[in-house]
């Protein structure tokens, strides 16, 4: 969560409210970004503070995690590219795949059981602060659509779909580090395992909403929306 609002929501809006992605001059985006900022901020300090708390009853507190596999993504797919347009709309991609499908994923912690009662209960709260923000993205689309030119509207519909396989990581070299830190002797047999069933779980994230938002803006009438969101293993 607090590599998602940090690293990945966060810079996005900043460049809402500077204005330099397309489609973001309109004084009421800005607004929303800020806002927007606002609420990510509260976020990263609700994990925190969850975080803390147990941390600090189990003894963890030098537990250290390594950079997350959907960072290190993002940063690779960035890395592809040398002109700052193409580099800002794979950070823009990333962010609106986040915050469209994020409060389904968020769903999928805060209604299991299995999850320890504090952990649902500020993923909870995360979850229902979201809603807003999936409306607020799919309309900011809409701006950045109607504002690319044809080169850049073929690179974004392209690059839309793929940011969901890397949310939809399992983060497996992740938890393989927590569990040697934790000194657990079947950490490589359980990762392994786990490893060739799926490292990516496709299968367990909603992204309907995702493809509404792909039709609703004219991306999948293009060539290029359509292969890439078949490729990325999202249409049939």
């Amino acid at each position: 969560t607090i590599d998602i609002e940090s690293k990945i929501i966060s810079p996005i809006c900043n460049e809402i409210i500077y204005g330099t992605l397309p489609g973001t001059h309109d004084e009421t985006i800005k607004w929303l970004a800020a806002q927007t900022l606002t609420d990510e901020a509260y976020h990263v300090l609700m994990v925190i503070n969850t975080a803390r708390a147990a941390r600090t009853h189990r003894g963890l507190l030098d537990l250290r995690l390594p950079s997350f596999d959907l960072v290190n993504k993002i940063e690779l797919e960035v890395a592809k590219y040398s002109e700052n347009w193409q580099k800002k709309l794979v950070r823009a991609s990333a962010c609106i795949v986040s915050e469209v499908f994020i409060s389904d994923y968020l769903s999928l912690l805060s209604d299991d059981d299995g999850v320890q009662p504090i952990n649902r209960i500020t993923t909870e709260a995360h979850r229902k602060d979201e809603l807003a923000h999936s409306g607020i993205f799919r309309n900011l689309t809409k701006e950045i659509v109607r504002h690319l030119t044809p080169r850049e509207l073929a690179f974004f519909a392209q690059m839309l779909p793929r940011p969901m396989r890397w949310f939809a990581s399992q983060e497996l070299s992740v938890w393989e580090t927590i569990l040697q830190q934790l000194d657990y002797e079947h950490s490589k047999e359980v990762i392994g395992d786990i490893r060739a069933e799926a490292e990516v779980a496709l299968f367990r994230v909603d992204f309907s909403e995702l493809i509404e938002l792909a039709e609703e803006t004219g991306l999948l009438d293009t060539p290029e929306g359509r292969e890439s969101f078949r490729a990325e293993g999202l249409l049939n």
